[in-house]
């Protein structure tokens, strides 16, 4: 009865090194997640504004980050359904510039964040209004 308990035993320890020194295969990639977009209707959540200068841009990659009036800097997703404008007419993000002074419409918190809307004023100098308004 020894025996076989002990060779029970034997036989357990082993079937567990073998099991141990086993490579496991490395845990599947998550998915991309897809870029959220401001939901529409009844139940859309709340738009919240940011107001700041540009701090970085990534046009490739849909990114814009901007420096907040308490000086955070916060990270937005630009999506295919974000507007963007300068001066009120349609632009890309590659269009905006580091250092404007920027308005950002998003919904959502942290990763769930969407942009509705990039839009950025550029303020012209006297001179450039009253050349204008003298043509």
């Amino acid at each position: 009865m020894r025996k076989i308990i002990i060779g029970a035993m034997s036989l357990a320890l082993v079937a567990g090194v073998a099991l141990a020194a086993e490579p496991t295969a490395a845990p599947a990639a998550a998915p991309a997640a897809k870029a959220a977009s401001c939901p529409k209707g009844k139940k859309a959540p709340k738009t919240t504004t940011c107001k700041g200068a540009i701090e970085a841009i990534d046009a490739a990659a849909g990114t814009l980050s901007v420096k907040n009036e308490k000086g955070e800097v916060m990270a937005f997703k630009v999506v295919a359904d974000s507007k963007v404008t300068v001066n009120g007419k349609k632009a890309a993000l590659a269009d905006l510039a580091v250092g404007q002074d920027v308005q950002v419409k998003y919904c959502g918190e942290g990763e769930s964040m969407a942009v509705k809307s990039v839009a950025v004023k550029i303020k012209k100098a006297k001179k450039e209004k009253k050349a204008e308004a003298a043509k």
